[in-house]
């Protein structure tokens, strides 16, 4: 089939294509293990299995080892290679439970949890026998005891009575101390006074009550054990004042089976730290962080550190291993295949050195630095993708990584560790047969200097089928949340649909974009809609000087922050024949107060307050709404708290009020992750509705 073919791609395709979550190597390299997920459109739910690889043969082949009703990830091999774990929703509340397969022995699955609220995640022990698993947990103690099973048909009967009785007498109402009360697609932080904490599981003793390891009115994350099992470090902001007005999280040492039940601070209220891995040897942490407390967005650049350890804690000070990379060291490339997730660093065999991933320019790739600080890092990985998981076989001198790029959602790669050698091997192609049906724009890269010459912008052009020069074709812009992530190689379905409709789709990296350096990224503090707005205009001229594009036929969208600069271009502008505001930012005061990032996060992106900084509202599209003439459709999810639903009231009442054609369409139940993690149905909806809302405007 050639090229001309070839049939665009549609909404529903979301509906045929697999997705790749987490890899797990086996120590020795010789065995590899993931999880593929895909729709069930008759259910409207994500189903997926967890595959085996055998890397010993010249030719892997995959061999899928559980077939679960509903979605089975997270894989995690114990350390001495025999048993596998991983979360499943199959049970009857379809709430994620820790499951163990005994690998190379007959039998299904073993489950290992039942707690009331789930599980969220976990790490083994050294001696791979033990789990620490993350769960959400009453405080009280009494209440705590209970959530480690399920509730008894009589238990059920009670709470589900009392709470009747609740509502009817009072209304059911929930009460708040804290400034961070909610949580992107929930009503409340955690419901009722509780907290996610550490339990420890015996995957020995599947009959044994599982134990609390820590506790109070405060969440932890990232538990990860030391080699030998005796200590576990964890990340957490154990202050209350600190987690409502900062953004510290410090790493915490316990001891499971030893004297030291307390936790001890390892590290000192200085930023964010999280996702410690311990070194071969159980001297040292890694970990990742920053030092600037207050700092509620991606403005700074998040760093490798490390940390020595001894048996009474930590030893010194934290030491930078990446002062000098002018790159942020976590995965912020965006993508609608999937949430962004950071991808967690890995040691080499002798811990003397770090392996970790960062966003450098439009990709992300995988960068290698000597833990004594001896070196700056150096590129383990190059190439035009975004790798978005890794697990790495240290012993083995062998990294996997999860991988995309523009015409692939993921698959997984496996690459020596060794210094010189390079050159990846990809062990997958998951959605080849659909692929090779289908019509997918190749991106072209353009740079064009700043309106003011101090600095390139870098874009991407996806052009139509059968793109001819001499013709003129409508333009669609694309603008990326944020404001501190990236476009780049890696896949979108919306691009590629559009593109497949006869559109020549323009995304960019405006200033504020991170993977540029930290000056690049900073450019626009205190000054959203200047330096941005000006880099992206910039880049639409550029292409409507290259004499193909229909300038009465431009459209403009984006989502989160991208429904900001949406907001800003039509409230600018009135170039663009539509507009399409995806759960946008439309007043910065009232995010400040209402957003579950909260104040934070504004105070990270400008000086001061709101009221001691004007520009706060000055820098808000409400603030130019009434100069809108642009037709415009508001999609917003009801449950996004990230950026509240009342953004897109805000801005539709304006419009409204000031003549403007335009459209509010709230999608039911769901979060600021719609278009990567939203129900299928609805995702296939805003699809349509994008495709829909420019085919009305746009169309010759």
């Amino acid at each position: 089939m050639s090229t001309i073919e070839k049939r665009p791609v549609r909404p529903e395709d979301l509906n045929t294509m697999k997705f790749l979550g987490e890899v797990t190597l086996a120590p020795d390299a010789r065995q590899l293990f993931y999880d593929v997920f895909y729709v069930n459109q008759e259910k409207n739910i994500y189903q997926g299995e967890i595959w085996q690889l055998d890397l010993t043969g010249k030719e892997a082949q995959p061999r899928r080892l559980t077939a679960g009703p509903r979605r089975d990830s997270q894989p995690r091999l114990s350390p001495d290679g025999t048993k596998l774990a991983f979360l499943s929703d199959r049970g009857e509340d379809n709430k994620k439970q820790l499951f163990v397969l005994e690998l190379g022995q007959p039998g299904e699955a073993r489950q290992l949890t039942r707690f009331r609220n789930g599980a969220n995640s976990f790490a083994w022990s050294g001696d791979s026998r033990y789990l620490a698993v993350l769960t959400e947990t009453p405080d009280d103690a009494d209440k705590a005891s209970k959530y480690s099973r399920p509730e008894s048909p009589e238990e059920r009967r009670e709470r589900e009575a009392k709470e009747q009785e609740e509502k009817r007498v009072g209304g059911n109402p929930v009460t708040f101390d804290r400034v961070k009360m909610r949580a992107d697609g929930r009503r409340s932080l955690i419901p009722g006074d509780a907290h996610v904490q550490i339990w420890l599981v015996d995957s020995a003793a599947p009959e044994a009550e599982p134990r609390q390891l820590t506790s109070g009115p405060f969440s932890v994350m990232d538990p990860a054990f030391s080699p030998d099992g005796r200590k576990l470090v964890f990340s957490s902001t154990r202050d209350q004042q600190q987690a409502d007005f900062t953004s510290i999280s410090d790493l915490w040492l316990i001891e499971p089976f030893g004297a030291q039940q307390e936790p001890l601070k390892l590290t000192g209220s200085k930023g964010p730290a999280h996702a410690a891995v311990w070194s071969p040897d159980g001297t040292k942490l890694s970990f990742v962080g920053h030092t600037h407390p207050k700092d509620g967005s991606y403005k700074e650049l998040p760093h490798v550190w490390v940390l020595e350890v001894n048996d009474k804690g930590a030893a010194g000070e934290p030491r930078c291993l990446t002062t000098n990379f002018d790159r942020h060291c976590v995965n912020l490339v965006n993508s609608d295949a999937r949430a962004s997730k950071d991808v967690e660093l890995a040691w080499s065999k002798d811990s003397r050195e770090i392996f970790f991933a960062a966003t450098d320019g439009p990709n992300v790739n995988l960068f290698r630095v000597p833990a004594d600080g001896s070196a700056e890092p150096t590129a383990l990985t190059t190439g035009q993708h975004q790798i978005y998981g890794i697990s790495a076989a240290p012993q083995a001198d062998q990294v996997a990584y999860t991988c995309a790029s523009w015409n692939s959602p993921g698959d997984v790669y496996i690459q020596s560790l060794e210094k010189g050698q390079s050159e990846a091997r990809r062990l997958t192609e998951l959605n080849r047969d659909w692929l090779s049906e289908l019509y997918f724009a190749e991106p072209e890269t353009i740079r064009v200097p700043s309106a003011d010459g101090t600095v390139e912008i870098e874009g991407w052009l996806m052009k139509p089928q059968g793109f001819d020069p001499s013709k003129k074709y409508p333009l669609l812009l694309e603008i990326h949340g944020g404001p501190h992530t990236a476009y780049g190689h890696s896949f979108y379905q919306e691009f590629q649909m559009l593109a497949g409709q006869g559109y020549v789709v323009l995304y960019t990296n405006p200033r504020g974009s991170v993977g540029y350096g930290y000056d690049f990224g900073a450019s626009i503090y205190n000054d959203w809609g200047h330096h941005d707005y000006d880099d992206i205009m910039a880049a639409v001229d550029y292409v409507i000087g290259q004499g193909y594009i229909d300038t009465s036929r431009m459209g403009v969208t984006g989502g989160s922050y991208g429904g900001y600069m949406t907001n800003w271009i039509i409230g600018h502008t009135d170039r663009f024949k539509a507009a399409l505001s995806q759960r946008c930012v439309s007043n910065l005061v009232t995010m400040y107060t209402l957003s579950d990032i909260s104040f934070g996060f504004v105070e990270s992106e400008f000086e001061g307050d709101i009221w001691s900084n004007p520009r706060i509202w000055e820098c808000s599209p409400m603030a130019h709404a009434n100069k809108v003439k642009t037709p415009t459709l508001l999609l917003h999810s009801e449950a996004d708290f990230r950026c509240p639903i009342e953004q897109a009231e805000e801005f539709f009442f304006a419009l409204k009020r000031n003549g403007c054609e335009v459209q509010l369409v709230k999608t039911p139940g769901e979060d600021h992750n719609l278009s990567r993690s939203g129900s299928p149905d609805h995702r296939v909806g805003r699809l349509r509705r994008i495709s829909e809302w420019f085919e009305k405007y746009l169309s010759a």
